[in-house]
Parts: C-alpha cells; sequence; structure tokens
C-alpha cells in the first residue's frame, strides 16, 4: 500500500491543482446524483486512505456491464447505490462527501470526449441540469485548457481499470482493513463528521456507514445507463459549440 500510494502522489497533487476552478454554480437539484453513475479512479482512494476517510474507499463497489464498457473496460469501480439507483451519499439536497468529493464530480457538468479530444457540457446535463439550463456555468480559454488537462487524465485512468485493478482491489480491502481496526479501537475513536448534513448525521458512527453499505451490497443495486464523465460516441454532437 505504501508503494502505491506514493505513485499516486503525482497524480493527487494534479488533482489538487485544480480544485480552486469553482467555476460552476451549482443548485443543488440533485438530478445527477440520483440519475448518473459516480466512477472513481484510484486518486480519489488514495486520497480519501490517506485523509483518514476509510469509510469512503470501503464503500467502492465494482461496476461491470455496458455501464464499464461505455468508459473503456469491463470493469470500473464507482460510489454505491440505492435500489433506486441514487447516490448512497446523498441527503436529501446534500451531498455528504462534498468537500471530498470524487474527481467526476468535479468536472461535472464537463465531460470528455475522447474521439475528438475536446471538452464540453455533458449531453445529459444539456438536457437535465437546472444550473445549465440557466446558464451558470463557464470557463476561461485558460481554465478550460486546464480543465481539459485534468479530465484527460482521469479518463484515462478509467479505460486503464482492467489493467490496473489489483491496485483497486489492494487500495479497498486497506480501507476496509483500516475502517474494522478503527472501530474495534472504540476506546479511543471518535468519528468524524459528515459534511453538509444536520447534526442527526453527522453524529452517525463510521461502522455503521460501512454495514449499512454492506447491506446494500447484498440487496443489490439498480444501475443506470449514464456516467459523469464521459460522453456516447453518439452524442458528441451535442458538443459541438462546447467551445464558445
Amino acid at each position: 500500500m505504501k508503494d502505491l500510494r506514493v505513485s499516486l502522489s503525482l497524480l493527487i497533487k494534479s488533482r489538487e491543482a485544480y480544485t480552486s476552478l469553482a467555476l460552476f454554480k451549482c443548485l443543488s437539484c440533485t438530478k445527477c446524483c440520483r440519475g448518473l453513475l459516480v466512477p472513481v479512479t484510484r486518486i480519489d482512494i488514495a486520497r480519501w486512505i490517506n485523509q483518514g476517510w476509510e469509510e469512503i474507499a470501503a464503500s467502492v463497489v465494482e461496476v461491470r456491464g455496458l455501464e464499464a464498457l461505455r468508459l473503456g473496460s469491463t470493469v470500473i469501480y464507482a460510489l454505491p447505490r440505492n435500489r433506486l439507483g441514487v447516490c448512497l451519499y446523498l441527503y436529501g439536497s446534500r451531498c455528504m462527501i462534498h468537500d471530498v468529493k470524487p474527481m467526476v464530480c468535479e468536472l461535472f457538468p464537463f465531460a470528455y470526449n475522447l474521439k475528438n479530444d475536446t471538452l464540453g457540457i455533458h449531453p445529459w446535463a444539456l438536457s437535465n441540469c437546472e444550473a445549465v439550463a440557466k446558464g451558470l456555468v463557464d470557463l476561461s480559454l485558460e481554465d478550460k485548457a486546464r480543465f481539459l488537462s485534468i479530465a484527460r487524465m482521469v479518463s484515462k485512468e478509467l479505460r486503464n481499470v482492467d489493467a490496473v485493478k489489483e491496485d483497486y482491489e489492494k487500495m479497498i480491502a486497506e480501507a476496509r482493513r483500516r475502517l474494522k481496526a478503527k472501530a474495534k479501537d472504540s476506546s479511543t475513536y471518535h468519528s468524524r463528521p459528515f459534511f453538509s448534513v444536520p447534526e442527526t448525521v453527522r453524529s452517525l458512527h463510521i461502522l455503521s456507514t460501512y454495514q449499512f453499505t454492506c447491506n446494500l451490497f447484498a440487496e443489490g443495486f439498480n444501475h443506470h445507463r449514464c456516467s459523469l464523465l464521459e460522453v456516447k460516441p453518439t452524442r458528441t454532437s451535442h458538443l459541438k459549440d462546447s467551445s464558445s
């Protein structure tokens, strides 16, 4: 695990370089949290482990089938969803992990088009995102170039999951090991609060979160067709005017 985290340090620094690019005013309609798959990268998982948020890394699930194939792999890893396809970390209209959300959530509503190597508004967002509909999205040419660089990196990570599947499995296993160890040491362990949620939820014990997630694993998930990061080749026409 130590060697793996060291090898990812440069990517984590790259991720931190664009954190300040808050050029999208979210209106908290939560439609994307309810209708889209949220894939995660090794960068996300390593960051969660490094920052002590093992409960998020431990809850990551494996997704196969059409959703994975659309991102270029036979398998991808994503945040868990309930039977209705709603992200597990959505509480009302608030994201419980907003301050440490995955890179694809940071990039949204922008999407990377691998075929044309361009960055534009995600086709799903064009039809569903209230903030996009109201024109609350703007990128300067300079910021768009920086965003595109990050989007390329994330896209490459997700298209390469098959080759680095063992890395994902090791990191998730490590997160679950650490989480269980913390929970056992109840005499010294105090769960950190989740973000932007009422006090009753902020006080939720970390182990309960993990156990709740495991229960959802057993029930199975209803995966939806769309994902947050990449647009499907058949819908690239939506990006014709994305540079304007």
